[in-house]
């Protein structure tokens, strides 16, 4: 996608999104991988959550629907990412309707209160690939090599288990665990690949202007007003 027509949609998602509380958001699947699709370490993007180098706003928004009365998103990694990093609020896209993605991946036995890591490093790692974090308020980018990510993940003894995605960034005897992570369980099976972004790549586009901040959202103890407002929702 080119990088004009990729700024244009994520301002365009971003000014099209609502501040929702994470503790109101659960997850649809049972178990997730423990990095992105692109190698990306979930913990490594914790780290950098946790410690402000990453705002949530510079990850690619998270998408919710309503279903039973509860907030569930398909973007089970980040959501993963927001709550062990302790962020409160995130910007996020309220479904109108449930997908068939949606459907597909809402299959969680505990209704969407905990999930489990999968540890299954995707192969052959392009080490040298960006990825980026970008602010769509500033248009400001900020830039990683796969290779630095997995570095830091090692030198910060990230990584709850010592092997990291296959890459030339890898390195032996690096299996320091971190703390464990509340709510998830870590397991180690063959599993077949998903489709995830970590970050993405944008560049500001002359001329364009800056999104605004997305509207806050509120959830007082009311019944939902209205198709795909969820539980006890209003919009100012």
């Amino acid at each position: 996608m080119p990088a004009t027509t990729a700024i244009r949609k994520r301002k365009q998602s971003y000014r099209n999104a609502q501040i929702v509380d994470v503790t109101t958001i659960r997850y649809t699947q049972t178990s997730v991988k423990d990095t992105f699709s692109n190698g990306a370490p979930l913990t490594w993007t914790i780290y950098m959550l946790k410690t402000g180098q990453i705002k949530p706003k510079e990850l690619p928004l998270i998408r919710i629907g309503c279903v039973d009365n509860q907030w569930r998103t398909i973007d089970n990694r980040r959501l993963y990412c927001f709550k062990q990093a302790g962020v409160t609020k995130v910007p996020a896209i309220i479904m109108q309707d449930t997908t068939h993605e949606f459907q597909y991946k809402n299959q969680s036995y505990n209704d969407g209160t905990t999930i489990n890591l999968i540890h299954d490093p995707p192969p052959n790692i392009d080490d040298n690939q960006m990825i980026m974090a970008y602010d769509p308020e500033t248009s400001e980018c900020k830039r990683w090599t796969i290779r630095t990510v997995l570095q830091q993940t090692t030198q910060l003894h990230l990584m709850q288990n010592g092997d990291l995605p296959s890459s030339s960034a890898s390195a032996s005897g690096a299996s320091a665990p971190a703390s464990g992570a509340s709510g998830a369980s870590l397991h180690s099976r063959n599993s077949t690949r998903s489709s995830s972004r970590c970050l993405v790549n944008i560049d500001r586009e002359e001329g364009d202007a800056d999104a605004p901040p997305p509207t806050t959202v509120s959830l007082p103890t009311k019944e939902p007003q209205g198709q795909g407002q969820g539980p006890g929702v209003v919009v100012p």
